[in-house]
């Protein structure tokens, strides 16, 4: 399967976990762990390693359900590391890795797996990305055997993949059959809207799903080339969250895995970066497409190391976000609303850049009407500043979401505890246990200044940068993009004034908790 669905998964909701996690630096931007150099201590109870070939890899016990255990392999092997004459050969490549090796010939590894009870796509699944290709495994049980085959099957993927001619031929049915169940009008807008945020960029030009010539011929030399070049021990890490003792799966790593070998120097990668632009209007009209309307604000990807005052700038973004999606969440439950929803929000995108958007949804004919009030919305926050009220409100009213994983720590899965450290040593961020996580909000939000709020809010929205915007519907507008850029200029020019002092109720209770 392909995992690329950037605009499509509720990316700018302005959720908890959107705001916090996606917004740190690259995972290979320094270092061999993110706590490295940090002031930030990780969870104290996974074990940290790094094998003589360059395999990392992090070990947390956890034990729900007891007595099983999940494997997560990540290769920084996806389609941006293809080049033009081979788009498609990542994703070719994971359709590839359950389908013989050198120890498992093609339909043994799936009988394999059948007999300790796992099903392909539910508990054994793969992934690819634009910058990295996934497999995971989850083991009903923690006997040696079949730890023993669930961790050699892992060590498959690494480079003892057969690639036959005939395995390739069976599965290249299937990648274009999954090409053409995706080649939907919403993934289609998807689309255009990563080439207009990532003009002049690698990351438009290689969509995982690739490039259906290539597809249809691509054999045995095409895929093992990428193969060979890609994968490799030093850029894969491997987490393994269950109900084990971490000293013996740390032994068991290295035997299994302590043989693949790096294969000469790394390939060189350059992806490029965004470049300061002006105001651009792009539109994507296809039948049955809801009308929106997206203006985001598009900076290189964050190149800081994971910090307390890092931690802080994220968590005052997430207060300056939530109180300006509270303003807008009350526009749109107007009686005669401008639009159906509107909202901000952020996410960094590995081998692209931070994307900060203000997303808006109208009636079908409506977009001008909704354009005007969300844009007008956004700068009155801009331009006046978040009162102190609101954003010790929301402060406190986001502090529920950490108390509350906080309180069920222990009772994540195997599988859930795997996805957050990956996702924690994917963003270069480092994999704090949740108590940590609840005590570092409540130092930030302690005294954060409606001020300090504002600035980082405005930062965020391009400091007065004109917007890349993207419009779609079942039907385009008159005049094209050409009406959409004269209504977003007029817009601009309408002076917007404070919020009216009656709507704005003191907020009494400042007692955020001890500061941690």
């Amino acid at each position: 399967m392909q995992e690329w669905r950037l605009f499509g998964r509720g990316l700018f909701a302005a959720s908890f976990f959107v705001l916090f996690l996606l917004v740190l630096a690259p995972a290979d931007a320094r270092g061999i762990w993110p706590h490295e150099g940090s002031d930030l201590k990780p969870d104290a109870t996974i074990k940290f390693g790094v094998l003589p070939n360059g395999m990392r890899y992090a070990i947390k016990p956890n034990r729900n359900p007891e007595g099983t255990v999940t494997l997560k392999l990540r290769v920084a092997a996806g389609s941006l590391h293809e080049n033009e004459n081979e788009r498609g050969v990542a994703h070719f490549l994971e359709h590839m890795a359950f389908n013989g090796s050198q120890n498992y010939p093609e339909g043994e590894m799936f009988r394999a797996l059948q007999r300790m009870g796992i099903q392909i796509g539910a508990n054994a699944n793969a992934a690819t990305d634009f910058d990295n290709t996934s497999f995971t495994i989850s083991l009903p049980s923690v006997r040696p055997a079949t730890l023993d085959a669930g961790f050699n099957i892992m060590r498959e993927m690494g480079d003892r993949l057969t690639l036959s001619e005939q395995a390739i031929k069976n599965e290249r049915g299937v990648i274009l059959s999954e090409e053409r169940s995706r080649d939907t009008p919403s993934q289609r807008a998807n689309e255009g809207q990563i080439r207009l945020l990532f003009a002049g960029q690698k990351y438009p030009t290689r969509f995982p799903i690739g490039d259906t010539n290539f597809i249809r011929k691509a054999g045995p030399a095409e895929l093992r080339s990428f193969y060979e070049r890609h994968y490799r021990p030093e850029r894969s890490l491997l987490v393994v969250s269950g109900d084990v003792n971490p000293v013996l799966i740390e032994a068991k790593i290295a035997a299994v895995f302590g043989s693949w070998k790096q294969a000469g120097p790394l390939p060189a990668e350059d992806f490029g970066k965004p470049k300061q632009r002006g105001l651009e209007v792009a539109q994507s009209i296809q039948p049955g497409l809801d009308e929106s309307i997206v203006l985001s604000w598009v900076a290189p990807e964050e190149t800081r190391g994971d910090s307390t005052a890092r931690r802080r700038e994220i968590h005052a973004r997430l207060v300056a976000f939530t109180v300006l999606n509270r303003r807008l969440s009350k526009l749109a439950r107007l009686a005669d609303a401008p639009f159906i929803e509107a909202h901000v929000g952020r996410e960094q995108i590995g081998g692209a850049g931070v994307v900060n958007s203000l997303q808006i949804r109208t009636k079908a004919g409506a977009w001008q009407k909704g354009l005007a009030a969300a844009e007008q919305e956004l700068r009155r926050a801009l331009v006046h500043g978040l009162q102190q009220a609101e954003v010790d409100r929301e402060a406190l009213e986001q502090q529920s979401p950490y108390k509350l994983v906080a309180a069920n720590e222990n009772t994540r899965s195997n599988a859930d505890v795997a996805d957050l450290i990956m996702g924690s040593l994917e963003a270069n961020r480092v994999p704090t246990d949740a108590k940590t996580d609840l005590a570092l909000y409540s130092a930030s939000i302690k005294g954060l200044k409606a001020q300090t709020a504002t600035q980082v809010l405005k930062a965020s929205m391009g400091n007065g940068a004109p917007p890349l915007i993207f419009f779609t519907s079942s039907q385009a507008p008159a005049g094209g993009t050409d009406s959409i850029r004269t209504a977003h200029l007029a817009s601009t020019k309408v002076p917007v004034a404070a919020p009216p002092a009656s709507t704005i109720k003191e907020f009494s209770y400042r007692d955020f908790g001890p500061k941690g």
